[in-house]
This record gives C-alpha cells, structure tokens and sequence, in this order.
C-alpha cells in the first residue's frame, strides 16, 4: 500500500506547488483494555517520558496487565518478523473491526478476511511493480476535483488537501460506481475513530449516522458488481475473493469501510503534515516549489503531460529528490502508529543490547515513533529537516531511508499484520 499513498501525497504536492493554489475559501481478550487504549493513542509524551528515565526497553502495569513498550528500532523490526503464533496482533484487529461494526461474533472472521483475503490483493496489486497499472488518471482526478473546490465560496485547508485525494484514490480503487459524495460520511465517520477506540464519552449519533450511510453505499455497491462489468479495477479483485469464500454483504462491507480508514486516513494525515510543515518552514517551501516547477517542465513537459502520465516509477527519480525526501522526513515525524502485540508463549525477544524476555500473556507494545526520533539514528530528531534523506547519489524514495529505523505505512514490514 505503500507505493499508492506516497503516489497520492507526492501527485497533490506536485500539483499544489504548480499552480500555487492552497484553498482558504490472562486469558486472551475479546476487547483491549480501556487503559491501555487511551495508552496507544495519547500516551507519546508519557513513553517518552519514561524511555529518558528507563531506556529504550520497560515493563509497565496497567489494570493488571503487563506492558512492555519498546522503542528499540531493532527490537521493534524482530517482533514484525515474528511468527503471528509467537506474537499475535488479532486483538489489535478485532479493536478494528469495532469501529466498523457493532456485532462481535463478526470480528473474528473480519480479521481473517482481511488476514488471508485483502492483505494479499494489497501486496500484489498496489505493489512498487503493479501501481503504475492502476494509477492513470490519478493525478487528473485531483487536479480535477481541486479546480472545483476553486470555485466554493469557503473551503478549509483541511478539505482542499484531503477532498481531492479522497475522490481520485476512491475512483482508483473501486471504479467510477463509488460515489465521491460520500466524503463528508467518511470524515464524519473517521473524526470519531479515537473516541469509539478509547472509549470515550461523545456525541456519537452523527458518526454513527455516517457510518451507517457507508456501509449501506458500499453493500448496494458490491451487491451491484454482480450484474455488471464496470470499471471496479483494484475492487474487482476484492469483489472475487468475497464471491470465491462465500463472504455475504454483512461482512464483507465493514471490510471495505476498514480498508477505506487505514489506506485514507494516513494519505491524510501524511499529506496534511507535509503541507503544514512546508508552509511554516520558508525555505522548504520554495525548494521543493522550484524543483517541482523544474521537474515537471523537464521530466513531463507542462502540467498537462504530468497529470496524464504521473505514476510512481516517473516521480520516483533524481528531479524529484527534495520532494520524496520531505515525504520521508513527514512520515518519519509523524507516524504515531502505536502497534500491539500478544505473546502466546514465553521466549526471548532480541535487541541490539542482548534479549528481552517475554512471558504468555504479555501485551508488547511496538513504539515506532520514539524509534523515529531516536538522536543516535536521526539528529534532531524532533525537527523537520526537509532535506534530510537526500543522498550524494540517488537511489529510490524508500531506500533512501535504508539503515535507519523506519516503519512507516509499511516500509518494511507492515505494522498492520
């Protein structure tokens, strides 16, 4: 999934910097323990805090249950690569699968199909080699969608970034069948995401709402697949595997909406940081502006060449270094993914400094993002550098960040699985 959220957020940047527009108008659980929910989603500082006073690697008591968080780059890559038999990351999904539906006795089988069903239709269709197959289009999409914003009386920096990316990766993904008009459920929708996960008192009938109106459009959507021969492109495959495995409309629904959250939300949030963090740094701002206005001049020949042939292998080049460099260097800052893990058995987890040992039932926390600003891997780690992943020779955006810890939206291993 990797290579189609970086295409998204480098396409938008690329068109953005062109036209210079920035919008203004002990027993296994069935649920993750409160505490440590509101652990993974606002507790960055209180790790933080805690790895200065007591390393890289410690141990915490939360309701009874034992923690332990790691921030060590090579102690979090070890525990990706485990077998999920040894650690498993089901309660992490099943807290998933809640966000998206309301019937527990479905998340286990949400889990598996998302496990064995969609994860390997990702891997192979949205590939670094497969993208550029399903990505003509894209960037028209967005330019398209961002010249009609133009013309709205109001619109937030918020929606003129994520508006665009939402209806040109929908249309990517599913066909034009999916409607744009759903992108207003859908922030609706994702807005309440922390709330539902940590379970937070709110005002939940809007999300829920919205979220009903989701799963309504993307069941008569799929249900609509089976008569006709549209343009479903990537869904298409999707649509097989559910017929293939007799998965019905119930299930399979809350499935789309999920992959939806994950492969939306960090386009989002990615591109949001990246924007932000450009315009409060001037001198960013006006290198990466020039070398998109040369790199687009040299490489495509005029704005209408690029957003007719725009594709991850034509970006992923030395005229757009400064660009995928920034997109590293935002990713790096703000992966706040927190992943979890289960031990299943005791054993001993490696580090760059011995073994930690892990004991049955032991909740193990991946924090990828203390691992990210490590000081001995990236100096000044807290600080945008736009520049730092630029290289005396170019390689690729990815490698760029080889031999550094680097986790984000599954550069590497995927955090997800």
């Amino acid at each position: 999934m990797t290579s189609h959220i970086l295409l998204a957020v480098e396409i938008l940047t690329v068109i953005i910097g062109i036209s210079g527009m920035i919008l203004y108008h002990t027993r296994k659980p069935s649920s993750l323990p409160g505490a440590l929910n509101q652990l993974l989603w606002i507790g960055p500082s209180i790790r933080h805090t805690y790895r200065v006073r007591y390393g890289p690697v410690f141990r915490m008591v939360l309701r009874n249950h034992h923690v332990i968080v790691i921030t060590s780059a090579e102690a979090i890559r070890n525990a990706l690569f485990a077998d999920h038999h040894l650690l498993s990351a089901h309660i992490e999904h099943y807290e998933n699968a809640y966000i998206a539906c309301n019937d527990p006795s479905l998340y286990q089988r949400l889990y598996a199909t998302n496990a064995h069903r969609i994860f390997p239709i990702l891997d192979h269709r949205l590939s670094r080699r497969a993208v550029d197959g399903i990505t003509p289009g894209f960037a028209a999409q967005v330019f398209h969608t961002l010249k009609l914003l133009s013309n709205t009386h109001s619109v937030s920096l918020k929606q003129s970034l994520t508006e665009p990316l939402y209806v040109a990766a929908s249309t990517i993904l599913f066909g034009s069948r999916f409607s744009p008009d759903t992108y207003h459920d859908f922030v609706t929708f994702n807005q309440s995401i922390p709330a539902r996960l940590c379970r937070r008192p709110f005002w939940f009938l809007p999300s829920s709402r919205a979220r009903k109106r989701l799963l309504n459009h993307i069941s008569q959507y799929l249900d609509e697949a089976g008569s006709t021969a549209a343009d479903d492109k990537l869904a298409a495959s999707f649509i097989d595997a559910f017929r293939e495995h007799n998965i019905p409309l119930k299930e399979s629904a809350p499935v789309i909406l999920l992959l939806m959250v994950s492969h939306y939300g960090n386009m989002f949030n990615t591109v949001l940081w990246l924007m932000t963090s450009l315009l409060a740094d001037p001198v960013a701002f006006s290198a990466v502006r020039n070398e998109i206005d040369k790199g687009v001049r040299e490489v495509f020949g005029g704005i209408q060449p690029f957003l007719a042939e725009a594709s991850p292998t034509s970006l992923n080049s030395e005229s757009f270094v400064l660009l995928n460099s920034a997109i590293l260097e935002t990713l790096r800052m703000n992966a706040v993914l927190t992943s979890l893990r289960i031990a299943q058995r005791d054993f001993d987890l490696r580090d760059d400094e011995g073994t930690i040992p892990i004991y049955k039932d032991d909740y193990i926390m991946l924090d990828v993002r203390a691992a990210h600003r490590c000081e001995n891997s990236y100096p000044d780690g807290d600080k945008f550098i736009f520049d730092r992943f630029v290289s005396k020779e170019y390689e690729s955006d990815i490698t760029s960040a080889a031999g550094k810890p680097f986790f984000a939206l599954g550069a590497g291993k995927h955090l997800c699985k």
